[in-house]
């Protein structure tokens, strides 16, 4: 059935925008046939930004498509906060600077819900368009639940509330033990339009799904990129699980049967106290640290099968530690954002050793690329999330830090050895703390 949306149609015909202006975005697991890569060599081109702002203690990561010669445009965000002292200013720059009142907000990945990754979520809002045609992926099986925790979340809570009230569709991405077997990754395909589907705008995303990127105006119908959004570790994830069984406990009656339905806005706000109740009692802080919110949304980012074949030689220009200027470099653009989560174990990196692996079989099965371009070090270069040992691994060709401008003196230990160990291993760093770290790519 079709729906209207501020004069925006979608209907399952076509994945989820028949409007012009909107892209066509599906969940697929498709890979391209050898005899089709010529027709895409007659597409028409699209430019891609990748912009990591410069938010201090914080997260603030856009991704932007542009079709030439048409007035097709895409809107991806990644975290929206920052944790320094001036943060309302920081973060309302950088949102002022990069979208303009018209422009629409298509998807939105928020890795945890850390104030410091969403404080800017509100005055996202205020500069640009959430809609009916925005998908927000959230680390929480039961996103309409974020609303219970506003004691711990109270911008999250209301972010919830006012996107859905403008018809915001939100997805639920929970951890999926079947992604880390070494035969555990291929599944069924789905669509995002079919997440689109119902009337509650809240959904699960599997874990072996991606979702792909179609240009309306491209002849030949075919993903020009995909996300593909994860978690790890489930002993964090059974934190979230803690709270869903309460509830369970709670609202279930003689036979078993839970009475309220996680995924109904209006059955929410209609137990909204009794729940706000049983997460006071589950989800209370420690160390300013809620048990739920320790597990982070990884998001892998990078371009379709065959494109490399068409591609245009690209380039990234940033500020370099490991030489100490600007230096411009040019390889694959995938990337993967990492948000706060924990990459190792016992000071080891085996979680990371995990996180390299999966990533690259993603790259391998959609697009024959064997490395990835770009990591986010995790929680600000936190010495409890990253050990910089992974520098050295070659499955990563470089890697970016937010944090604020240290004076040399002033630079934690644990940044030091990262800055340290890329040198020695001969990779680019790049700092993201005085200027937006600006990556430009032509598909």
């Amino acid at each position: 059935m079709n729906r209207q949306c501020e004069g925006r149609v979608w209907g399952e015909q076509v994945g989820i925008f028949s409007h012009v202006f909107r892209s066509h975005i599906h969940l697929m697991l498709n890979r391209f046939d050898q005899g089709e890569v010529g027709a895409l060599k007659n597409c028409v081109m699209c430019d891609f930004t990748r912009t990591l702002h410069p938010v201090g203690d914080g997260a603030f990561f856009t991704e932007q498509f542009w079709e030439q010669n048409s007035n097709w445009k895409l809107n991806v965000v990644y975290d929206c906060g920052s944790g320094n002292r001036s943060s309302s200013r920081i973060i309302n720059r950088e949102l002022e600077s990069t979208f303009t009142i018209n422009d629409h907000i298509d998807m939105v990945f928020i890795s945890h819900f850390d104030n410091d990754h969403i404080n800017g979520f509100l005055h996202l809002m205020n500069v640009a368009v959430i809609d009916c045609n925005t998908l927000i992926f959230v680390p929480f099986k039961y996103p309409y639940l974020l609303m219970a925790m506003d004691s711990g979340y109270p911008v999250l809570s209301k972010f919830v509330a006012q996107a859905h009230a403008h018809g915001a569709h939100f997805i639920g991405v929970d951890y999926d033990e079947r992604l880390w077997g070494e035969e555990a990754f291929y599944g069924e395909s789905r669509r995002t339009g079919d997440l689109l589907e119902g009337n509650t705008g809240n959904s699960m995303l599997l874990g072996n799904n991606a979702i792909s990127i179609v240009s309306p105006n491209m002849n030949h119908n075919r993903p020009i990129w995909y996300y593909k959004p994860f978690m790890h570790n489930q002993d964090l994830a059974e934190n979230a699980r803690d709270f869903y069984i309460r509830i369970q406990d709670i609202f279930g009656d003689h036979n078993g049967n839970i009475t309220i339905n996680l995924n109904s806005y209006n059955d929410i706000v209609n137990n909204l106290s009794r729940l706000k109740e049983i997460y006071e009692y589950i989800g209370h802080t420690v160390n300013g640290v809620t048990r739920i919110n320790v597990n982070s949304l990884m998001v892998l980012s990078f371009t379709a099968e065959k494109r490399a074949d068409t591609i245009s030689p690209h380039q990234i220009t940033g500020f370099n530690v490991c030489d100490k200027q600007n230096t411009i470099c040019s390889f694959q653009a995938s990337c993967l954002y990492t948000g706060d989560t924990v990459l190792i174990s016992n000071n080891h990196y085996d979680y990371f050793e995990e996180v390299l692996k999966f990533s690259c079989r993603v790259l391998n099965h959609y697009s024959h690329i064997s490395d990835i371009s770009m990591i986010q070090i995790p929680h600000h270069g936190s010495e409890r999330c990253f050990n910089s040992v992974v520098a050295f691994d070659n499955r990563m060709k470089s890697a970016f830090l937010n944090r604020v401008t240290y004076p040399i003196t002033n630079t934690p230990k644990h940044i030091k050895i990262i800055e340290r160990d890329f040198i020695k291993a001969n990779k680019p760093l790049f700092l993201v703390s005085k200027s937006p770290f600006i990556y430009k790519y032509n598909i």
